[in-house]
């Protein structure tokens, strides 16, 4: 009796220190998750002794949304999260979405068997090896299933019954898709390979019409109906799609990235400006540089080069009007700092609106700048666009009315010079009408109650507006 106790205390002694774990740690989401240290790094594993996972009742599944982290600090060290082991999840149908970090370079087998209750998912691109039965039976899932170009094997198995997927599309780095990959995957309608073809079975496909549209490289379409158990297949498609990509003026600037893509491809379009010159944007409204997208259909985009430097505080150019390589008109965005509203006046732009009492932007009208931005008396910003117009004591504003008259500002009067006979108004910035003057002598002297903007109109002319410092 005494000998066949001890027996049974060492069996339970080893049951119930089998664990299959080196130290476990709470996920960002709150689970419990639990790994084994392997050469530096670490890789997930399942918490229960021999082959019980979660099977013991003390050991809780994970559930709903999980969050695997990149790297994970134990004994006073912090570990990389490099795989998800054998296992690891294996039936823990109420997971509902998994979040995989970059640093994952292998799935293992029946890592995520029959978890059920997974609505997506997305493989970073990182993975490079998903084990047989990876996600076998995970019916949950829906949609398109992206295998990205780091993954270069697919086991058996490894999407087996994964009913709700409607398409698939492989990267290019793969070399092997193992034996019932994509068996009983009755909702998928289209397939899309990205590489030349790789090793497959027989029974890979199981169950998948043979007219099944497969969308290939340009140019690959003979390889994949030559080659064994693709032959199988009997309609291909080249998903081919043309990238045009050119300047808006080679003298200032060279593209690179055009060529001929397969749908799906990831594209790169570089600007690089020559010179002195600088890059201000894509024809599709972006200024992105490099600028990146998936290849879907056939696209012509041409990159902006402009010369000059940028105004010292615009965050910028959200429209662009280029006229001979030149800009003429910037509307620019975002609040602070910018313009919100303009008051207009005869259908034009007199008034930028004031942020904390200063001028922080220049209105441009007809490709002229009519206002400069004055802080503290100095001009702060001004884009200079075929004529920039400074007022200063005793300078004068001429050629740019209907009529031959000057306005300038005089010992803190305004000065109309060549107005006899035409009635003389002025306005305050609002619109608000503040005198009327009408004379025959060469000058007309207009008094103003303070320093700030005005604006004088002569007659039917236009209203110019002036700042008067005094």
């Amino acid at each position: 009796m005494k000998r066949l106790l001890s027996i049974l205390s060492l069996l339970c002694a080893l049951f119930n220190n089998a664990y299959a774990y080196d130290f476990s740690a709470v996920a960002p989401s709150g689970q419990t998750l639990y790994y084994n240290i392997y050469d530096g790094v670490v890789y997930l594993t399942y918490p229960g002794s021999l082959n019980g996972h979660y099977f013991w009742l003390h050991y809780t599944q994970p559930t709903g949304s999980l969050i695997i982290p990149d790297s994970v600090s134990y004994g006073g060290q912090i570990y990389a999260v490099t795989g998800i082991g054998d296992y690891t999840f294996y039936n823990c149908n109420q997971l509902t979405s998994i979040s995989i970090p970059n640093t994952v370079t292998e799935i293992g087998g029946y890592a995520f068997y029959q978890c059920s209750g997974l609505n997506s998912l997305s493989i970073p691109n990182s993975v490079a090896y998903i084990s047989g039965y990876a996600f076998s039976d995970c019916f949950g899932i829906t949609g398109t299933l992206s295998i990205p170009n780091s993954v270069t094997y697919i086991g058996g198995y490894a999407f087996n019954a994964c009913s709700g997927l409607t398409s698939i599309a492989i990267g290019n780095s793969v070399t092997e898709i193992s034996g019932y990959a994509f068996r009983f995957c009755t909702g998928l309608t289209s397939i899309t390979m990205k590489s030349y073809p790789p090793t497959i079975y027989s029974n890979t496909f199981s169950g998948f019409p043979v007219n099944i549209p497969i969308t290939v490289p340009c140019g690959a379409a003979s390889s994949y109906m030559s080659a064994a158990n693709w032959s199988n297949f009997t309609h291909f498609v080249e998903g081919c799609t043309t990238i045009t990509v050119t300047t808006n003026d080679f003298t200032l600037g060279g593209v690179t990235g055009g060529g001929e893509y397969t749908v799906g491809d990831t594209v790169t379009l570089t600007a690089i400006p020559f010179g002195g010159s600088r890059f201000i944007g894509w024809s599709n409204g972006s200024q992105e540089n490099p600028l990146t997208f998936v290849a879907t259909t056939s696209q012509n985009f041409v990159a902006a080069f402009g010369v000059g430097e940028l105004p010292h505080d615009t965050v910028y150019v959200h429209d662009t009007t280029y006229i001979n390589n030149y800009i003429h008109d910037t509307i620019v965005r975002h609040v602070n700092h910018y313009i919100h509203d303009t008051t207009f006046v005869n259908n034009y732009i007199y008034d930028t609106i004031y942020l904390n009492h200063y001028f922080h932007d220049t209105i441009f009208i007809n490709n002229y700048i009519y206002d400069t931005i004055y802080l503290n008396h100095y001009i702060f910003d001004t884009v200079y666009i075929h004529d920039t117009i400074y007022i200063q004591e005793g300078e004068s504003i001429g050629n740019i009315a209907l009529l031959n008259a000057k306005i300038y500002q005089r010992n803190g009067q305004i000065v109309v010079e060549g107005a006899e006979g035409y009635p003389v108004y002025l306005y305050d910035v609002m619109g608000r009408l503040l005198a009327t003057r009408r004379e025959t002598a060469q000058e007309v002297m207009l008094d103003v109650p303070a320093s700030g903007a005005y604006l004088v109109k002569i007659g039917d002319a236009p209203a110019r507006r002036i700042v008067v410092r005094q």
